[in-house]
């Protein structure tokens, strides 16, 4: 497994776990009015925690996008995805945010997303249970 981090909460994960060979997952692809360069990436799957994701910056066009709570099993990749149960500020504003864990090769990955409260709430960290690797 192959972890690159290009900025923000931007990173893509290879595994060697998938039917077909080698599974590319991009999660959280920025905008590049921020100030970054955001390479054009390849991806089978594409996780977006929040709206101000940027699928633009995906090469391939047929990728799996997940961008919402949920159980998606995708070419021996599990992925889930728990709500933050954003506040009636942020359902307004529509600046809710998603975490999602990934689970290939044996490992579980976390990546927190956009993340803006202090603590995790007791029901969110049960469903994320046990992880080897937070991405935050």
């Amino acid at each position: 497994m192959n972890i690159t981090w290009f900025g923000q909460s931007c990173f893509q994960i290879i595994t060697q776990k998938g039917k077909d060979g080698q599974v590319k997952i991009v999660v959280d692809p920025f905008q590049s009015n921020i100030g970054l360069n955001m390479p054009k990436l390849e991806s089978d799957i594409l996780l977006l925690t929040s709206k101000d994701c940027d699928s633009s910056k995906i090469k391939t066009k047929d990728y799996f996008l997940i961008d919402e709570q949920g159980e998606y099993d995708i070419k021996d990749v599990f992925v889930q995805g728990i709500s933050m149960e954003a506040n009636e500020k942020e359902k307004e504003e529509k600046e809710a945010t998603n975490i999602y864990v990934i689970e290939t090769e044996g490992i579980r990955i976390c990546h927190l997303g956009s993340i803006k409260e202090k603590e995790l709430k007791n029901g969110q960290l049960e469903k994320i249970g046990d992880i080897d690797i937070l991405m935050v």
